[in-house]
This record gives structure tokens, C-alpha cells and sequence, in this order.
């Protein structure tokens, strides 16, 4: 497979996701983690994103894939990032 075929494959990967109306989450390292996660006001720390999803998946309110999308820039952390099986997605979207 050549490059073009290979990057062809991955784009008819993504289209489908965009068709899904996915909820996005956003983190960046000048946000806030009292912000409301939007592009605009965006999360400080990829735990706080990752306890919001583990909320909205419990509370079972969404359908649709929910996204964390990462900023630009240098994340400082003063501890390892942990994710459990429950952050993993539906059995549909585990692939």
C-alpha cells in the first residue's frame, strides 16, 4: 500500500466520527480546570477532562463519542496520568 492509499484508508477512518457528533472536551496548558472544558474555556489538566467523561458516562447522557482534545504546548505534571478499563469507551467504540 502507498502513502496516498494508506493516507486515504485513515482519512474514511475519521469521517465517520465527525458524522457521529461527537462531544469535545478541551485541555490546553493555559486553561483552567474550573473552566467548563469548551474551546474557549478550556480544562488545565487531562484528569480533570478524564473525571468529567467518567461523570457524563455514568450518568449515561451520552450517545455520542466524547473527545478530548489537547492544546498546544508543554503539560507539566507532578504525577502519572492514570486511566482504568471505564475510560476506554463502549464496547462498540473499542477498537
Amino acid at each position: 500500500m502507498n502513502k496516498f492509499s494508506s493516507l486515504l484508508a485513515a482519512a474514511s477512518l475519521v469521517v465517520p466520527l465527525a458524522d457521529a457528533h461527537a462531544v469535545d472536551l478541551y485541555v490546553a496548558p493555559s486553561g483552567n480546570d474550573a473552566n467548563p472544558g469548551t474551546q474557549d474555556q478550556p480544562f488545565a489538566t487531562l484528569e480533570r477532562a478524564r473525571d468529567v467523561l467518567r461523570v457524563e458516562r455514568r450518568a449515561g447522557r451520552h450517545g455520542s463519542p466524547l473527545v478530548v482534545n489537547l492544546r498546544g504546548g508543554v503539560y507539566r505534571m507532578t504525577r502519572t496520568f492514570a486511566l482504568a478499563a471505564e475510560d476506554s469507551g463502549t464496547p462498540p467504540r473499542r477498537r
